[in-house]
C-alpha cells in the first residue's frame, strides 16, 4: 500500500511513528499529495511478541532513519532492511530493552532520566 501511495499517487512521505498501545505495537505512515492538499496516514498493528513489519527503505530512501529509530526505541523489526544498526542509544544500551515501550524497567541503577518527564 506504501509502494502504491508513494510511487503511483507520487505522494511525499513525511515520517513515520511507532507506539507502545499496550496490546499491540503501531506504526503510523504519513504522506501527503500536497497539488490537491491531502493528507494520508497508515496505520499498521503488530503483535508485541514479534513485531515485524516490511520495511520500506528498498520503495524509498526516506524511511531509513526512522525505521532504525522505530527498531531502537520499540522492537520492531523491518524485513529487507540492510542494516538496523544504532542510531540514538548508547553502545552500552542492553540488547532487547526498548525504552518506548509500556513495560520498560529501568536498567541503569545509576541513570538519571527525568528530563523531558
Amino acid at each position: 500500500m506504501a509502494g502504491y501511495i508513494f510511487n503511483d499517487l507520487e505522494a511525499r512521505f513525511h515520517i513515520a511513528s511507532g507506539l507502545d498501545a499496550r496490546t499491540h505495537l503501531e506504526i503510523l505512515y504519513h504522506f501527503s499529495i500536497e497539488n490537491i492538499n491531502l493528507l494520508i496516514s497508515l496505520r499498521v498493528k503488530l503483535y508485541k511478541e514479534n513485531p515485524k513489519v516490511s520495511s520500506l527503505t528498498p520503495v524509498f530512501k526516506g524511511a531509513d532513519w526512522i525505521e532504525r529509530e522505530i527498531h531502537e526505541l520499540l522492537g520492531i523489526d523491518f524485513d529487507g532492511r540492510p542494516d538496523l544498526k544504532r542510531l540514538l542509544l548508547a553502545d552500552e544500551w542492553p540488547e532487547g530493552v526498548y525504552p518506548l515501550r509500556q513495560d520498560y524497567q529501568e536498567w541503569d541503577k545509576n541513570a538519571i532520566r527525568d528530563r523531558g518527564v
